[in-house]
C-alpha cells in the first residue's frame, strides 16, 4: 500500500501546478509550525503535571484538524476564498 500511494503521489505532484505546489509546501510548513505549538505545548503542560497528557487520538485528530485549517489559512492569504466576477 506504501509503494502504491508513493506511485500515486509521484503522478499527481507531475499534475499539479506551480501555485497548488506552492500552497501545498506553505500549508504544510503552517500546519508543522501549529502542531508544533499546539501539540507541543500541551504535551510541555503535560509534562509537567498541569493536565492531562494528550492521547494517541488527540495526536491523530490535531494532525487532521491543524492541516485543514492551515491549508483554509493559506488559501485566504492568496485570495482564494473570495467570490470573483461573475
Amino acid at each position: 500500500m506504501l509503494a502504491i500511494a508513493t506511485w500515486l503521489g509521484t503522478i499527481a505532484q507531475r499534475l499539479t501546478d506551480e501555485m497548488q505546489r506552492d500552497l501545498n509546501r506553505d500549508a504544510t510548513a503552517s500546519a508543522f509550525s501549529l502542531l508544533l505549538l499546539i501539540g507541543g505545548g500541551w504535551a510541555m503542560l503535560a509534562h509537567t503535571g498541569f493536565v492531562t497528557g494528550p492521547a494517541p487520538l488527540d495526536w491523530l485528530t490535531m494532525f487532521s484538524v491543524v492541516l485543514l485549517l492551515a491549508t483554509f489559512w493559506q488559501a485566504g492569504r492568496r485570495g482564494l476564498m473570495t467570490r470573483g466576477p461573475n
